[in-house]
């Protein structure tokens, strides 16, 4: 049984979708912020 793949993949879908939900959600008030070039938006 692979469960260790099965979970991760999971996880990586469940992470990818919270982004998406991000991005929708709080597209206007990520529109404010300043984000360094490069830089992870979600660490604003």
């Amino acid at each position: 049984m692979k469960v260790q793949v099965s979970s991760s993949s999971f996880r990586m879908a469940l992470f990818v979708t919270g982004i998406v939900a991000e991005m929708k959600g709080k597209s206007a008030l990520y529109g404010k912020r300043k984000v360094p070039a490069g830089e992870d938006p979600w660490k604003y």
